[in-house]
Order: structure tokens, then C-alpha cells, then sequence
């Protein structure tokens, strides 16, 4: 039952890709999925890292339910309970394959957010 479920909680800078390339602190740039090229935000502060939930289908990505509900904090102050995640997720950075936990968010602007989990 997911009432039972540990909580956590994260907070993550939700912005648009024309805000993070403006930023000196943060690093865009892309990353392939299931053959397909998307944007990535590699931000170091972040402890998890994130896909756009509509990606999930259209790249076929497996997903499951996080052992524990994650609550999300973004910029527009609103707070998000995130429990699935593409676990081990395939993706190519500089044509050099990671497997990453893929949780998914509905963020603006970017594609994936990669934290220091990879």
C-alpha cells in the first residue's frame, strides 16, 4: 500500500533550457535514449536524476514503482510526489553508455536532469 511507503524529499531547479544555458553554473547539453538525442541539464547539485514523464512511452523505457514516494520541490513552489522510475536506464554521453535510475518528473524545458546518481 503506498500510504506505507518511507517518503523522501528532493528539491530540484525546475527551468527552462534557455535559463540553464544562460546560468555559468550549470551545464547543458545532450544525451541519446533509445536512439533518441535529448536535452540534459547535468546539475551536481541534485541527488536523483529525471526524465520528462512523456518521454517514457514514446522511448518505450520500462518503468516500476520507487520502494519509497519522493516528494519534489520545484521553482513555481510546487510540490510533486514522484514514485515511478525507468530503473537502469540506458543512455549514451559522449557515445560512453551509463546506466541511470530514471525518475520520471513533468519538467519544462528540459529533457533529463542528471544528478550525481550516474
Amino acid at each position: 500500500m503506498r500510504g506505507d511507503k518511507p517518503q523522501a524529499s528532493q528539491i530540484i531547479y525546475a527551468m527552462t533550457s534557455m535559463e540553464a544555458t544562460s546560468s555559468s553554473n550549470l551545464i547543458i547539453g545532450c544525451c541519446v535514449i533509445a536512439s533518441v538525442s535529448l536535452c540534459v541539464l547535468y546539475d551536481s547539485r541534485a541527488t536523483h536524476s529525471f526524465v520528462l514523464e512523456s518521454w517514457i512511452q514514446e522511448l518505450g523505457l520500462l518503468i516500476r514503482e520507487l520502494q519509497y514516494d519522493l516528494h519534489v520541490s520545484t521553482l513555481t513552489s510546487r510540490l510533486v510526489k514522484m514514485f515511478v522510475v525507468c530503473a537502469r536506464c540506458s543512455i549514451f554521453v559522449e557515445e560512453r553508455k551509463c546506466n541511470v535510475n530514471l525518475i520520471c518528473l513533468p519538467l519544462q524545458g528540459l529533457d533529463v536532469i542528471l544528478g550525481m546518481d550516474w
